[in-house]
């Protein structure tokens, strides 16, 4: 062979080794740029104008007349459900917790669950497909007593 041949060869086998690297290159960039997308669940958030409760909301649910309602809204997301209602209250803790326990008796709940602590009270109620979670609660600082009534719909 002469030296023509040769050089010929080699550089045959340069540029398939480059082609060789460049398409590897170029295989592996575009898997790394490839994202992987699940679907998002829908979710909307419906404001309720106050006077209301959320729907699925219990219409006989105690509400404080006169309370100033610092959150009334419901949200769906992908077919599940949660209303919540939270209203700042001039009752005490302790009257507040009679007002729903007893209510809760009155209407069928089953208690799950009653959790005491320090200038809180939570208690958590189910009916049916219906859980339904009561905070009444202190804050500490602003001495500003609330009742947080979180209605969550178990299936789907």
């Amino acid at each position: 062979m002469n030296k023509k041949s040769i050089l010929i060869v080699v550089l045959l086998i340069v540029l398939a080794g480059f082609l060789y690297f460049y398409k590897s290159y170029k295989e592996l960039n575009d898997a790394a740029s490839t994202k992987i997308t699940s679907p998002r669940p829908l979710i909307s958030r419906q404001q309720v104008p106050t006077g209301q409760l959320p729907d699925k909301f219990p219409r006989n649910i105690p509400i404080e007349k006169g309370a100033k309602i610092a959150e009334n809204y419901s949200v769906n997301a992908d077919g599940r459900y949660q209303g919540t209602v939270v209203f700042e209250t001039a009752k005490s803790i302790d009257v507040n917790v009679k007002i729903y326990l007893d209510y809760l008796a009155a209407n069928k709940w089953t208690v799950t669950s009653d959790i005491k602590q320090e200038g809180a009270r939570d208690i958590t109620a189910t009916k049916g497909e219906l859980n339904l979670k009561i905070r009444i609660a202190e804050n500490s600082i602003t001495n500003v007593k609330t009742v947080g009534l979180y209605l969550t719909l178990l299936s789907k």
